[in-house]
């Protein structure tokens, strides 16, 4: 799992680790931006579940 944060201004995609459960925070700055993440799941036949918190 993917997440994107920013930093000084430029767009930065930081790894949030894999498994069943954790979190992560990356830093933000002062952007106006959606935030974004990329998952893929290892299993096609299992959905990937993302609970997402601002």
């Amino acid at each position: 799992m993917k997440v994107k944060g920013y930093k000084k201004g430029k767009g930065r995609c930081y790894s949030a680790g894999c498994g069943t459960s954790g979190g992560v925070t990356v830093p933000w700055g002062n952007v106006a931006a959606r935030p974004a993440v990329k998952v893929r799941s290892q299993n096609p036949v299992h959905v990937a579940i993302v609970d997402f918190t601002a």
